[in-house]
Formats: structure tokens, sequence, C-alpha cells
């Protein structure tokens, strides 16, 4: 499936400016045994951030790549390829019973 997706790859940049080598796309690609961010420019295809998740949540901007996997966040910037990962907290799991009333409100926090 590797060698089909990059021609694919390489067609819609060819069409889009008739000059697939100054072309950049950020892709999240599934691996044999796990996820990965890439950049693929031209015919170069280079991993930026393995991911060992079974399902990672991805999105991007103009200026960045975010991917949520592993319980961490992982910001890419696009212009330098850097990768900035941020640890998710967790919140403890109740089982539907109020907790503790905090001074500072006048509700019970649920």
């Amino acid at each position: 499936m590797r060698i089909p997706s990059l021609g694919l790859l390489g067609l819609l940049l060819a069409g889009g400016s008739g000059v697939a080598h100054s072309q950049t796309a950020w892709l999240l690609m599934s691996r044999s045994n796990h996820f990965a961010v890439v950049r693929a420019q031209g015919q170069t295809v280079r991993d930026i951030v393995p991911l060992r998740s079974p399902a990672p949540i991805y999105g991007e901007s103009h200026r960045v790549v975010a991917v949520v996997a592993e319980g961490y966040l992982h910001v890419i910037d696009k212009a330098s390829a850097t990768v900035t990962s941020f640890q998710l907290a967790t919140q403890p799991h109740t089982q539907g019973g109020p907790m503790k009333t905090s001074p500072a409100l006048s509700e019970t926090c649920w």
C-alpha cells in the first residue's frame, strides 16, 4: 500500500502546480505496525513523529500539524519540522457521587 499511496500523492502534487518537487504535504500514514506523521516533499517522504496509538487524532492549520495519541499532544511546526509534545492531563473517574465542595465556589462540583 505504500507505493500506490506515494504514486497518488505524486499525481496530486504534480497536477496542482505542474512542479511536484516544490510542493510539501503533511500526512498521517499507516505503517505496518504503527502510524506516523510524515512530510512528503517532492519524491522524499520523511517520518516526523511515529505513533504507536491505534487511533490517533490528526488536525492541521497553515502553520502547524497537531496529533493526539498515547496521552500526548504533538505539535509539529511545518516550517522547521520541529516537534513539541505535551502530556495531557487526565481526569479522575467518579462513580456519579458528589465531590468535595470548594470554598471558592458556591455550588458542589460534580
